[in-house]
């Protein structure tokens, strides 16, 4: 199902941008987004500048991107789009955050986020399905995901349900009642441009972790499991 009537218009809470200078590789967010779930259309907000929709009424379903800033920052986006995210919890719509979107989930809703212990996870990361959502079909037991983050949840909110993990990353994808879930990697993201970004942050990263983080984008899976569970996810009730 590729019609993109059979989906709720959805607003892109634009918490970042990509450098310019990698722009040409997949576009800014919106547009990687748009390329990643192809059957929806998008309006972006540009959080960062105060940008945000009326109110959580104001669509049936919301996403959340990435962002080199820390959940736990103290700017007033920050805080305002974390409002707005109990808002939408409140209002049961449609919910997706991905990566500093799944922590502001966590970190709205009364979860913790934190510095990983590990460091960075960068690369394609695996994870063990632990348990299966209604809108999870086809029923993988393990999908694979690009990931660069620093932070990671450390508590899920009261009431989360944790959905997925990996050795590296507890809480790699969960969901809050049947309206709002999150994931800790990038969908969105292309080998192409996640090994333009590990080359790019070598120094930060190290070395030795970004050259094995590089040897997984040699083994990219063959379907982008999460745009599937998405489409399900959004089309249910």
């Amino acid at each position: 199902m590729n019609n993109r009537d059979s989906y709720p218009r959805i607003a892109l809470l634009q918490c970042d941008h990509v450098s310019p200078h990698l722009r040409h590789i997949g576009g800014n967010y919106p547009q990687m987004f748009a390329e990643a779930f192809p059957a929806f259309t998008f309006d972006a907000f540009d959080v960062t500048e105060g940008d945000l929709p009326a109110s959580a009424m104001s669509y049936d379903a919301y996403m959340v991107t990435g962002s080199r800033h820390s959940v736990y920052d103290d700017l007033v986006w920050i805080k305002d789009l974390k409002e707005l995210i109990r808002s939408i919890y409140h209002a049961k719509k449609k919910f997706m955050g991905v990566c500093f979107g799944h922590q502001i989930l966590a970190e709205a809703l009364g979860g913790r986020v934190m510095k990983s212990k590990v460091g960075w996870c960068v690369g394609y990361h695996a994870f063990e399905v632990l348990q299966h959502a209604h809108w999870m079909r086809p029923p993988y037991t393990e999908f694979k995901v690009l990931m660069s983050c620093q932070d990671q949840v450390t508590s899920l909110p009261p009431g989360a349900r944790a959905l997925a993990w990996g050795h590296q990353c507890e809480f790699g994808l969960f969901a809050m009642g049947d309206h709002m879930v999150a994931i800790q990697g990038h969908p969105e993201f292309t080998p192409a441009y996640m090994t333009a970004l590990i080359r790019e942050r070598r120094d930060r990263i190290g070395n030795d972790k970004a050259e094995d983080a590089l040897a997984t984008l040699t083994h990219a899976p063959e379907t982008n499991v999460f745009e599937v569970w998405m489409r399900n996810f959004l089309a249910s009730e």
